[in-house]
């Protein structure tokens, strides 16, 4: 499969998993993963999403429009997120 750029992400395919990394390299690994593709598009649109609701303002993560996954990662980032996993624990 080739890649897929989509809003700002590049997203390819390897075996089952489908991978989301930033275009742009800022020095900060981070990844999106999923066996299913509309969960990555899905998270890259709340991360969007979640963008616009921090530009330029006081924030309690806990009230911001997302996923849990993303309040979760905004309060304590990693590397990666697997979707699949947040979505069996209720996450998405």
């Amino acid at each position: 499969m080739t890649n897929l750029f989509y809003r700002g992400y590049t997203i390819e395919r390897l075996d089952e998993v489908y991978i989301a990394k930033p275009t742009h390299d800022d020095g900060h690994p981070f990844e999106l993963f999923s066996t299913q593709i509309r969960r990555v598009l899905e998270a890259i649109n709340a991360l969007w999403l979640t963008a616009s609701q921090l530009s330029g303002c006081e924030f309690e993560t806990d009230h911001l429009i997302s996923p849990r996954w993303a309040r979760d990662w905004l309060k304590s980032p990693t590397d990666s997120v697997d979707l699949d996993q947040a979505y069996r624990r209720g996450a998405c």
